[in-house]
């Protein structure tokens, strides 16, 4: 039997991860690199830093969420270069062949040593914050929406391209904005709806804790909540140098 293709993808956010569940049970061989074993859930980061949950409620190993996808693998590896002529990654756990790639490294501007991966690339997809973007004439927002629509639609243009098919441009469908200012305080939009007050501060929780990877981490975030919210305490305490 012919070997399944590769596809190798760099970054184990938003558009990363969304991109590897996309191409679970699919007739591909899938790696995700990251430098750290763990999925950071980032809309609730500053939470941890305001001292409001503790830093393992937004952390979920990448292991465990590649559980139940025979197909896809996860290797502990910093990428340190791109070959894109050899089809090759350089990274700390040796080199690493692909047949196609999706880079979602995150935000900050690293090309890996190759003056082409920022450039359109038939085998390269570049995806979430790593990705300028603009759509009717305004750069898209570097919001974990966009990152896992991009991880999604990369993912299908994969299959697309091994279908032997075009792929097809990436439009961002804006659900809304969601906005928590206080206790009982928040703004919401959707679409063409808007709520204020207590509704919109309980849809803000409800949202988040439905995106958090991992039954425990829920738990955790929802705990840290109820406790802050019916006893006006925190149950993180941190004193640092």
């Amino acid at each position: 039997m012919p070997e399944a293709p590769r596809v190798a993808i760099v970054g184990a956010g938003f558009g990363g991860l969304w991109a590897a569940r996309a191409l679970a049970h699919t007739p591909v061989q899938v790696l995700l690199l990251d430098r750290n074993n763990y999925h950071t859930f980032l809309p609730l980061l500053y939470q941890v830093a305001a001292a409001e949950l503790e830093p393992e409620a937004i952390a979920y190993p990448v292991r465990s969420i590649l559980r139940r996808m025979p197909n896809v693998s996860f290797a502990l590896a910093e990428v340190r270069q791109v070959d894109l002529n050899s089809r090759r990654l350089e990274t700390s756990a040796g080199t690493i062949s692909y047949d196609l790639l999706i880079l979602a490294a995150g935000s900050a501007p690293h090309f890996f040593g190759t003056s082409g991966t920022e450039t359109n690339h038939p085998e390269v997809y570049v995806i979430g914050d790593l990705a300028y973007v603009e759509q009717d004439g305004s750069p898209l927002p570097m919001v974990a929406p966009v990152a896992i629509q991009q991880g999604r639609f990369a993912a299908q243009n994969v299959l697309r391209q091994l279908w032997g098919q075009q792929p097809l441009p990436f439009r961002y469908h804006d659900q809304g904005a969601m906005v928590t200012i206080g206790r009982n305080a928040a703004v919401v939009q959707l679409r063409n709806l808007e709520f204020t007050g207590f509704p919109a501060w309980v849809l803000w929780l409800s949202v988040h804790l439905f995106n958090l990877v991992g039954f425990r981490n829920r738990l955790l975030v929802m705990l840290n909540w109820a406790w802050d919210y019916f006893f006006f305490e925190r149950t993180v305490r941190l004193i640092l140098p």
